[in-house]
């Protein structure tokens, strides 16, 4: 499913609808958010004829005048209106296969008429807190001041407006999906004043995270609008599996094979100098390490779930048959239980980065958010070469990033002579 989000600052001229809508289909959008259409109820018929018979369509004229949100979804999509407002209309359904909410925003430039949309997405947070949520659109407010072009003559400042939005998305734990493009959505384009700030954005929840991690947001050129068109993708084609590089997890360390792995691999024999030794030993511990992962911990939030059914099962036994109970088998099943949640923590903390949380403070979930959230940020998508040229595929990625750093580190230089180890020591 492919969402768009998009101020057009106005549709009524008929050849920007041409343009927009061209805009939109060379996308194949399947949702399309329109905030500030300016088209009377009477004239959105005559626009909303023009289109294909595949689309449902939501307003809000009910809710203020001239209808400040459109949203189009195509109807084979499982999707139907949840809640209006005058600044907001979200949609819920199903999408992939996840029950999801979509809500299309657009803000108002008061901040005292802001405080009513804040107080509406709580009460829709209510009812979506279990389930995947997006949010996107027009804010008409920025969340820092590093998201205004004025920033360097103005300083850090934070106006009373920006406060309630910050406190807003820490209240309903909305996150700004990492995304592609400007960090501005919208300038002035008045060269005398020139103005730029980031009004738009897409914003999800962490179920979003879990249940969409191949999502993508890219947010494009403003085109015949002043706003950027904002895109999501709930699924997007990733680059094609790469061997993974060796990661040690601190987990493996409190399993009781740790020790005797590491010992038997490092008591053989090795020739060479010590660092040529070392080098060999943990060359040859790395195997041992792999097949120790895959046997106790490999899909260590699988064997957790598994071995807390197996003792729940094993208490509902030894209830319903006294006689036969087995009270020290389910005490090793507790223990054991208790190992794998604790190797699963140390996993996920390891892998979130979050090593400053106690250990009173572990959340699995908190954990699965962050992890996803980390592997979003860190996931390199697109390269763009210096002739702007962009490649999206992994070998054509890796071939531009060998062709610049080649340039920028030159090659071997055939008039310089290697030099020798035994040489170099002579030197010391």
């Amino acid at each position: 499913m492919i969402v768009a989000f998009w101020n057009v600052r106005g549709i009524n001229n008929p050849l920007k609808q041409r343009k927009i809508l061209r805009r939109l289909v060379s996308f194949e959008v399947d949702v399309v958010c329109l905030m500030e259409s300016r088209i009377r109820r009477d004239g959105s018929i005559k626009f909303i004829s023009s289109l294909s018979s595949d689309w449902n369509i939501a307003e809000n004229y009910n809710s203020v005048e001239g209808g400040r949100l459109w949203i189009l979804w195509r109807k084979n999509l499982l999707l139907s209106v949840l809640r209006k407002c005058d600044q907001a209309i979200t949609l819920f359904g199903t999408v992939d296969g996840h029950r999801t909410g979509i809500t299309a925003i657009y803000g108002s430039n008061h901040g005292v008429l802001r405080r009513d949309l804040w107080i509406h997405l709580k009460t829709v947070a209510n009812y979506l807190s279990s389930f995947s949520w997006v949010v996107g659109g027009d804010f008409n407010i920025i969340a820092s001041p590093e998201e205004s072009s004025d920033f360097d003559v103005m300083g850090v400042h934070f106006t009373p407006d920006m406060r309630e939005f910050q406190e807003f998305l820490d209240d309903l734990e909305l996150m700004d999906h990492p995304f592609l493009g400007p960090l501005f959505t919208w300038s002035n384009r008045q060269e005398g004043s020139f103005l730029a700030k980031k009004l738009d954005r897409i914003l999800v929840n962490s179920q979003w995270m879990l249940d969409f991690p191949e999502s993508f947001v890219e947010f494009k050129a403003q085109g015949v609008s002043d706003h950027c068109l904002g895109l999501l993708w709930s699924k997007k084609g990733c680059m094609s599996k790469r061997p993974r590089p060796f990661k040690f997890f601190n987990c493996w360390t409190g399993h009781e094979q740790f020790l005797s792995t590491v010992l038997e691999c490092w008591q053989v024999h090795c020739e060479g100098n010590p660092m040529q030794c070392l080098f060999r030993k943990l060359k040859r511990l790395k195997p041992c390490l792999k097949i120790l992962n895959k046997e106790f911990f490999s899909d260590i939030s699988g064997r957790v779930s598994s071995k807390r059914s197996e003792l729940e099962q094993l208490q509902v036994f030894n209830l319903s048959h006294v006689d036969q109970r087995r009270l020290d088998y389910e005490k090793i099943i507790q223990a054991e239980l208790v190992d794998l949640e604790v190797a699963e923590s140390e996993f996920y903390r390891q892998r979130a980065k979050m090593h400053w949380l106690k250990e009173g403070d572990l959340n699995t979930r908190f954990f699965h958010q962050k992890v996803e959230s980390n592997k979003k940020k860190n996931t390199i998508r697109v390269i763009m070469s210096e002739e702007g040229q962009c490649f999206d595929s992994f070998d054509e990625m890796a071939a531009e990033l060998v062709n610049f750093f080649t340039g920028l580190i030159g090659s071997t230089d055939p008039m310089v002579r290697g030099c020798s180890s035994a040489n170099l020591k002579e030197l010391g």
